[in-house]
């Protein structure tokens, strides 16, 4: 048994799990489009030179409405600590590497993130008013 086994070609095993019954995909089957959604990310991030300034405002907007949603300052540390975190590890990739267009949407959106967060929170502060408690 464990002779026949061994016997079986690398390509059958391939036709194997291609020809699954009823056509579904198997789970391992799936692994391999798991691991190029960084290729198609980086991909689809360079298809769209003139839409990538417009993230960076939503970014920002996004940032000011996290600043309404959440009810104190010990939450909006916590968005400003995950935004950093997330900074420094996109950090970690190579600027000319394989994902340079990824790596500068999770620097950049992050970033724009804090920034819209910070100047609302800035500003409540400035001017002496509490946080409002929920949206109107």
């Amino acid at each position: 048994m464990a002779l026949e086994a061994a016997a079986i070609s690398e390509t059958s095993l391939h036709e194997k799990r291609v020809n699954a019954p009823g056509g579904r995909a198997r789970p391992w089957d799936i692994l391999r489009h798991l691991s190029s959604a960084a290729k198609r990310s980086d991909a689809f991030i360079e298809a769209r030179a003139f839409e990538r300034g417009n993230w960076l405002v939503v970014g920002f907007g996004a940032g000011i409405v996290i600043w309404l949603a959440l009810p104190g300052t010990i939450h909006w540390a916590g968005v400003l600590a995950a935004c950093a975190g997330l900074v420094v590890s996109a950090m970690a990739l190579k600027a000319d590497g394989q994902y340079s267009w990824l790596r500068t949407a999770l620097i950049s959106v992050p970033l724009m993130v804090s920034a819209g967060l910070l100047t609302v929170w800035i500003k409540s502060e400035a001017v002496g008013a509490p946080g409002i408690s929920r949206p109107l």
